[in-house]
């Protein structure tokens, strides 16, 4: 299932220390137990990042909603697929997914390596591997799927602010993604749109001292919908995928189940709470795709 993320040779040697790579000579560590096939410097400065306590405990407090609420019912996860969800972060839905049958995969960066050693992640299921060069062969899963990623590639630590070359690391992201998903199978990405001008999820990377209190606030960031913005349209991952990576076609799903709202409990947002989960549920299939949606998920067919 595994080969080289540096120079794609599809025979590496996998050890209980590592994994090494006869082609190229790269070998990649173990760390807690969890093959990492990041190295060097890049390596480095993600262990030297800590795990924000909030984002654990929140996708701790949520744990596998999203798949029992979601990815089963509305998405329709067929018995014994494999899938692979990259950008798992502490991986609560890989692990119900495993649970429920599925083989169930999860990468992400270094960082995460103590969630996972803490919630007693299965080694052989969790790796850590950047998104835009994956350490498995072509056409391995039938299910790709990435939510609150793709607005990530590119910018500069993981932030809201765009490097000179966001794009091409986008269309690396995406190729990785058709490359590692079977012919006929499929690709679910999602992430806050960019033509509706409420960011639902991130505070604002840059901007005047208005936009920050507001946030401060009421956590709403408003933003100009159009123009260099981390946040994608329908549009831009369509093209993305499809153009850029060769899939062959890309549709918005429904959001029902998506969402359980939890952030939404207090001032402003507790007030709205209601509304909003009975906008974003009940939006018809005609309006997804487009500026009116907050968020939009794509189904993509390889």
């Amino acid at each position: 299932m595994f080969q080289c993320p540096l120079c794609q040779t599809p025979k590496m040697d996998i050890r209980d220390t590592g994994a090494y790579c006869p082609k190229c000579a790269a070998s990649f560590d173990r760390l807690s137990g969890y093959l990492v096939f990041i190295t060097g410097s890049a390596r480095d400065a993600f262990l030297s990042r800590q795990l924000m306590e909030w984002y654990s405990e929140e996708q701790v407090r949520i744990g596998a909603r999203l798949f029992h609420d979601y990815l089963r019912p509305v998405i329709g996860l067929r018995d014994g697929e494999r899938v692979l969800d990259v950008g798992c972060g502490v991986g609560c839905n890989v692990q119900a997914m495993r649970q429920a049958g599925y083989e169930a995969y999860g990468i992400d960066l270094p960082n995460h390596l103590e969630a996972w050693r803490q919630t007693s992640a299965p080694p052989d299921a969790f790796f850590c591997a950047d998104g835009c060069a994956l350490p498995f062969c072509d056409n391995v899963f039938d299910t790709v799927m990435s939510f609150g990623v793709v607005e990530h590639i590119g910018s500069t630590t993981g932030g809201g602010v765009l490097r000179e070359d966001y794009w091409d690391a986008r269309r690396a992201y995406a190729r990785e993604l058709v490359r590692v998903c079977r012919p006929g199978g499929r690709i679910l990405v999602a992430c806050p749109n960019l033509r509706f001008p409420i960011d639902i999820q991130h505070p604002p990377p840059e901007g005047g001292w208005l936009r920050k209190k507001l946030f401060a606030a009421t956590s709403i960031n408003l933003h100009w919908p159009m123009g260099r913005y981390h946040l994608l349209s329908f549009g831009q991952i369509k093209r993305l995928f499809c153009h850029d990576a060769g899939a062959s076609d890309c549709s918005a799903l429904p959001l029902r189940g998506y969402f359980g709202f939890s952030r939404m409990r207090k001032g402003v947002l507790g007030m709205m709470r209601s509304v909003a989960a009975a906008y974003v549920n009940n939006l018809p299939k005609m309006f997804r795709p487009t500026a009116l949606n907050p968020y939009v998920c794509v189904m993509i067919r390889k």
